[in-house]
């Protein structure tokens, strides 16, 4: 259900009431202990499928008029996947994510930081998932090594291969992956960033159809905050496609 503040005034007192809006927008019902069902007449405005568009409605609840703004109503879920435990510069680069998401009016679900699990963590990424819009990959480091072997005992023939002196190879967190599959199995528009040095899986170029981009760099400078948007707004228009089912 898609959620809204409405403002209702009683003679001279003014209450906060939180809705949930049913799909057709006729009716509407509170989300307290207790459910009663309240009628809905348009006032003005014509309905529009935008979440964006100012509607005003009289909610008749009782004898009680209480004007309702849909400007500030809808905010579409989606799923951000990413690690909960990071550094001063990749939390700095997800507050810059984060930004763009509430800019957009958009909701961030993430297990472990919104949800939290009562089932089977894996049950719960689909549970949340299914009612998410858009998804948002957070590539970033959780691991490092600084000496190993790639493909190790198949051959250097075949592929084997060691890590350099001083080369290191970084590693996501495995939840990226999972959550990413089922992400892209559900048909939900992805938007995919990486950490220098990321790879595999989800983080290889070409293994969806979506471009992979580098994680926002603690500071931006305009000219790349405007690329950045441009990104941003691209999905967004993908992810409000689905909500709205148009």
């Amino acid at each position: 259900m898609r959620r809204c503040w409405a403002h209702g005034y009683t003679g001279a007192v003014s209450q906060r009431i939180r809705l949930s809006r049913v799909c057709d927008g006729a009716r509407l019902c509170s989300e307290g202990t207790e459910s009663r069902g309240l009628r809905c007449t348009q006032v003005n405005g014509s309905r529009s499928a935008s979440h964006t568009d100012t509607l005003h409605y009289l909610l008749l609840l009782g004898r009680h008029p209480i004007a309702i703004d849909w400007s500030v109503a809808v905010k579409i879920p989606v799923f951000v996947s990413g690690p909960t435990s990071l550094n001063p510069d990749q939390k700095a680069s997800r507050a810059i994510v984060m930004g763009f998401l509430e800019e957009l009016n958009l909701e961030p679900r993430a297990l472990g930081r919104s949800d939290y699990p009562s089932e089977l963590p894996l049950r719960e990424v689909l549970i949340i998932a299914k009612h998410c819009a858009g998804g948002i990959i957070l590539g970033y480091e959780q691991f490092q090594a600084t000496a190993g072997t790639w493909k190790r005992g198949i051959g250097v023939t075949a592929g084997e291969r060691k890590l350099k002196p001083r080369e290191t190879a970084g590693f996501p967190s495995p939840w990226n992956q999972l959550e990413a599959g089922i992400l892209f199995g559900l048909g939900v528009p992805l938007l995919i960033f990486r950490e220098t040095g990321i790879s595999g899986g989800v983080f290889d170029n070409g293994v969806t159809d979506v471009f992979i981009h580098p994680t926002p760099a603690p500071k931006l400078t305009s000219k790349d905050r405007s690329s950045l948007k441009e990104v941003f707004l691209k999905w967004h228009a993908r992810a409000s496609a689905r909500y709205y089912g148009t």
